[in-house]
């Protein structure tokens, strides 16, 4: 049993590796390509033709925040929670946002009541940390109605 334990640790440890491996050649392609073209897949990958009406400028301004970091060059300063990260790190992780995330971080923003000033700041930093909160947000949320 304990080598079967090991065994799947392993392979799910090398897919990882793999999967990782892949999102850094994406990225490396995705820096061969005009803004405009990185835009549109980044509108694809957000699904701003879901948003409502309202909600759709919204998105596509997100979209090409998004953008900016995809293009930017791997070692270039992305400041996120008041803290310098590269861009290739911001960029990789910016290639796993999706439109849950993305309407998270416009429901946020809009909950905010004080003014924001760094507004593009603010958005690559909400952004960074709603994919390591979705799942958090997602459970929190679950908890309540189980516990009733």
């Amino acid at each position: 049993m304990m080598r079967e334990n090991k065994t799947i640790s392993n392979t799910v440890c090398e897919s990882q590796s793999k999967s990782s491996q892949v999102q850094e050649k994406l990225l490396q392609h995705i820096k061969q390509y005009s803004f405009y073209t990185v835009f549109d897949y980044v509108c694809v990958q957000i699904e701003t033709d879901c948003f409502s009406e309202t909600d759709r400028p919204f998105a596509e301004t997100i979209a090409n925040i998004i953008t900016e970091v995809l293009i930017l060059p791997d070692d270039a300063p992305v400041r996120i929670s008041g803290a310098e990260h590269l861009a290739k790190n911001v960029a990789l992780i910016y290639l796993n946002i999706k439109h849950e995330h993305v309407e998270g971080v416009i429901s946020r923003f809009r909950q905010a009541e004080y003014k924001i000033k760094r507004l593009k700041t603010y958005i690559r930093t909400a952004l960074y940390n709603s994919y390591f909160e979705s799942e958090a947000d997602s459970e929190n949320f679950l908890s309540r109605f189980i516990r009733r």
